[in-house]
């Protein structure tokens, strides 16, 4: 195995610096970038999430769990519910390697094991013919 020496890592300062400077002014990927231009290939940044956009899509699946804590969901509710959870669920994470398409509505089970899963503090219990989203302490 070849070490690298001091020489290579001064020489290579400028080219870790620029990764630097242009990461810090916002520019993202770059890295992924620069590894994608190593082996030839082109870079799609709109095949990759940001962290901003990771970041407000996981702000609206909390926010949208916590305004339904403690409200009982009648039949119709929970198709709404199921629909909705499933679509803020897979903005943020994605589809789960076992879903069947994209457009696969999560039911109670899966849903709860979503949010067991991802270590969100919510759970779905099911009380007779309705659903309620509880908080609970992780």
């Amino acid at each position: 195995m070849q070490h690298l020496s001091l020489k290579t890592l001064v020489y290579d300062y400028p080219f870790w610096n620029d990764m630097y400077e242009q990461s810090k002014n916002g520019e993202e990927f770059v890295m992924l970038k620069e590894k994608f231009f190593w082996i030839e290939k082109e870079f799609q940044a709109e095949d990759f999430v940001s962290r901003k956009e990771y970041e407000k899509s996981h702000k609206n699946l909390i926010s949208f769990l916590e305004q339904k804590v403690g409200t009982p969901m009648m039949p119709e509710e929970k198709v709404m519910f199921a629909v909705e959870f499933s679509q803020l669920f897979k903005a943020v994470y994605g589809a789960r390697n076992v879903d069947k398409s994209q457009d696969q509505v999560y039911g109670l089970n899966i849903i709860k094991k979503c949010l067991d899963e991802q270590n969100l503090p919510f759970t779905v219990i099911n009380n007779k013919n309705q659903w309620t989203v509880e908080k609970i302490e992780k």
